[in-house]
């Protein structure tokens, strides 16, 4: 089964972020000594979601972004849903709060500093994660007296992307 999943998505995990840290940091090394931890660090579970995408999508799982990536998982690894289906990058671009997506960026540039490990990738519309976070923007500019400081917070991260 799932160990990674199994613990990110526990209620307790979710309630003690801290902890979950120190424990999934125990969890991937046991795996890696056992030479399993390939095998599951970026599997997908039936609904498509990664560990590294569960992380995406919870904001207090955003310092787990950078533990997740030292232990092999890729941002340039699918996730989301079948209809949805696309690299890490693009999946925070389009769902992750913009703290999430500002701690990705600031691991991606300090792991891949030439290349930005999947930042040129194209999803199924055609765009490139930064061209996602600017359409992102451009709803959340639209819609703006939902969530009235998310259009500025979009656009300082849009600002950071080469």
């Amino acid at each position: 089964t799932r160990p990674i999943h199994r613990l990110l998505e526990s209620p307790e995990s979710r309630s003690k972020p801290t902890q979950t840290a120190d424990t999934l940091c125990r969890l991937l090394s046991d795996l890696a000594s056992v030479g399993y931890l390939g095998s599951y660090i970026n599997l997908a579970n039936r609904c498509g979601c990664t560990p590294l995408s569960i992380c995406l999508l919870t904001e207090q799982y955003s310092n787990l972004i950078s533990v997740l990536i030292s232990h092999g998982a890729q941002l340039h690894h699918l996730c989301g849903s079948l209809a949805d289906r696309c690299n890490h990058l693009h999946f925070a671009m389009s769902k992750a709060s913009p703290k999430t997506i500002d701690s990705t960026l600031d691991e991606v540039f300090r792991t891949y500093p030439s290349e930005a490990d999947g930042m040129y990738a194209l999803n199924r519309r055609g765009e490139t994660p930064k061209a996602a976070l600017m359409r992102r923007t451009e709803e959340a500019t639209l819609c703006a007296w939902r969530e009235p400081h998310l259009p500025g917070q979009l656009t300082r991260i849009l600002e950071r992307i080469p």
